[in-house]
């Protein structure tokens, strides 16, 4: 695991280059966000919380509460994620964590979406740290894109997950809820939420407001 993260946090750093040819070939669409997120001490902190020990992704650990007991994090196998058309940003934070956990994972695009994910995979398969080289960590990913109406391969993708995150309004959420899937498949989804801004009286009274709105317009179009 700590080599995983290794290469997400050097991913990072790419990505927070100004120079780096993704920010001229996708302006605004949240890849700061996506740099910062991948920083290793914001993915130990992730881990750690959600499972008490990252390093049960390796082996078994010892168990804080009973000395008795030991535990291991297993992967599910494939993990498939739908991502909305709108929202590409969120989608590859999801994928990162199916990486984390050494999971397979088939990212479904919609079929109008650019290519911002396959040039930020591109970007991690280039990474070689400690003889360790990104490029077989990419080839656990698949990317498909196909024309809507060719429902037999939506079939073909949920009966092969044996975890789905879906991302979307309640009505996308909803047709790929109803693909036919194992009996024993895990869904996680994103459908329509309202989200909530809270800007300090501070905030507003030393920034200039035009400023301030364009960063919150940004926010909102991102994500």
């Amino acid at each position: 695991i700590d080599r995983i993260i290794d290469v997400f946090n050097e991913f990072s750093c790419r990505i927070l280059d100004k120079n780096n040819i993704l920010h001229r070939l996708y302006p605004n669409s949240g890849l700061a966000f996506i740099a910062n997120w991948c920083r290793r001490a914001n993915l130990e902190a992730l881990l750690d919380t959600s499972l008490g020990d990252r390093y049960c992704l390796d082996k078994f650990v010892q168990s804080k509460k009973r000395i008795s007991r030991a535990y291991k994090a297993f992967p599910v196998g494939v993990v498939v994620h739908w991502l909305a058309g709108n929202v590409p940003t969120l989608g590859f934070l999801s994928l990162i964590q199916g990486v984390l956990t050494k999971n397979a994972n088939i990212i479904k695009l919609p079929s109008g979406s650019n290519n911002m994910l396959v040039s930020l995979l591109e970007q991690i398969s280039e990474i070689n740290i400690k003889n360790y080289c990104a490029s077989e960590l990419v080839k656990t990913v698949a990317i498909i894109r196909h024309d809507h109406s060719l429902k037999n391969i939506n079939d073909a993708i949920s009966l092969n997950a044996n975890a789905r995150v879906m991302w979307g309004n309640d009505n996308s959420v909803s047709a790929v809820k109803a693909l036919p899937t194992k009996l024993n498949v895990n869904d996680i989804v994103f459908s329509n939420k309202t989200s909530l801004i809270v800007i300090g009286r501070d905030i507003l009274e030393n920034v200039d407001v035009s400023e301030l709105a364009g960063k919150i317009a940004t926010d909102i179009s991102v994500f």
